[in-house]
């Protein structure tokens, strides 16, 4: 089933949840909403299901004006971060739960029923847990429960919001593979809220990030942390460096000039905000040209294969942080205190100045 979102509005008292958000998500796609709390994405898939109206605005759906629809003519399925499974019916019972409340009209037969649930539970792989009850059953059982049951009914849309954020890492990555595949195996049009950008990256078609009740990007996961369009997209997506300055032929002056190496799009001026991803950079013993940072290196931690690194730069307060595949950096042969160069090999050039980001921390 396609969405069209058209110029969607929500308020709640005076906050502004949503301010006039579009998007199209053809036939088929599965789309993560994703951006930090209070930016609008779970308010989006609320509206969605029909469990909250716009203030203005459409949802159609096959082009089919759908806004005004109660929540039972939808056809969508819906999960939740914390399952919301009966604790007093057994797991069988409960993806049944939505084919047995349908009206008599439309009910289907007790055989279809049973067929259809222990199919569903065959395709999540828990088949031998239909007796149980889900407080006998793990968080990552009990999710894939959760989600067995709001295919029973056979929507033509699935909403997930934040389905493994109550989970722990490990759990949470195997089921976002699983997601992944049975997603391609079904085609169900879905959309997902998260605010986990490795998870929405690894899951989704195409991402939609949206921010103070506002779309700031659309695109795949490639183009939206390769070409992030404004800094709050380039902060949010990952860990990065910060460097501001003024432009001048390619260069930004930033108590160290660094040269810009890729096209900025931008004409010199003043108030330009260039940034590096830590693995973005070069690290030396020596320097070969005017384009490498004299350093300092502060701080280091392995993580994995991964070696970061925590850099003290004359003329900056914050420390340029730095990641190293652990071979590269014993080639080194440095350890805290080291003097060292930098050199980007990639920065990424804007002149709107960026806004607070919830960013992930790397304390070392």
């Amino acid at each position: 089933m396609s969405i069209h979102i058209d110029n969607v509005r929500k308020n709640f008292g005076t906050f502004e949840a949503l301010a006039g958000v579009s998007l199209d998500i053809p036939s088929g796609e599965l789309v993560a909403l994703l951006g930090p709390s209070g930016s609008g994405k779970t308010t989006l898939l609320r509206i969605l299901a029909g469990l909250e109206a716009p203030d203005s605005g459409r949802i159609l759906f096959e082009g089919r004006d759908a806004t005004n629809d109660h929540v039972r003519e939808r056809q969508v399925g819906f999960v939740f971060q914390h399952y919301a499974l009966f604790r007093h019916l057994t797991i069988f019972e409960n993806v049944a739960y939505g084919l047995r409340v349908k009206p008599k009209a439309s009910r289907p037969a007790d055989s279809y029923i049973n067929d259809r649930v222990n199919d569903l539970l065959k395709l999540v792989q828990l088949d031998w847990l239909g007796d149980r009850y889900p407080n006998q059953l793990s968080g990552g059982q009990r999710q894939r429960i959760a989600l067995a049951r709001a295919l029973a009914v056979e929507p033509k849309l699935l909403l997930l919001d934040e389905p493994f954020g109550a989970l722990d890492a490990k759990v949470r990555l195997e089921l976002r593979h699983w997601l992944r595949r049975l997603h391609d195996d079904l085609g169900i049009t879905s959309v997902f809220v998260t605010h986990d950008q490795e998870e929405a990256m690894e899951v989704s078609d195409r991402v939609v990030i949206l921010n103070q009740g506002r779309i700031e990007q659309v695109g795949t996961p490639e183009e939206v942390y390769d070409a992030p369009a404004s800094p709050f997209v380039h902060e949010f997506l990952g860990l990065t460096n910060l460097f501001t300055g003024n432009l001048r032929q390619e260069v930004l002056a930033a108590g160290r000039n660094i040269k810009i190496t890729e096209e900025s799009g931008l004409d010199d001026k003043g108030g330009a905000y260039a940034y590096v991803r830590p693995y973005d950079f070069e690290v030396s013993p020596q320097a070969d040209g005017e384009d490498w940072l004299a350093a300092e290196l502060a701080l280091s931690q392995t993580v994995g294969n991964i070696v970061r690194l925590s850099f003290r730069v004359a003329g900056r307060e914050e420390p340029v942080r730095v990641e190293l595949e652990k071979e590269r950096f014993r080639a080194l042969r440095v350890g805290v205190g080291a003097k060292l160069f930098l050199k980007p090999r990639h920065v990424q050039v804007f002149s709107k100045a960026p806004v607070a980001v919830e960013t992930p921390a790397w304390e070392i």
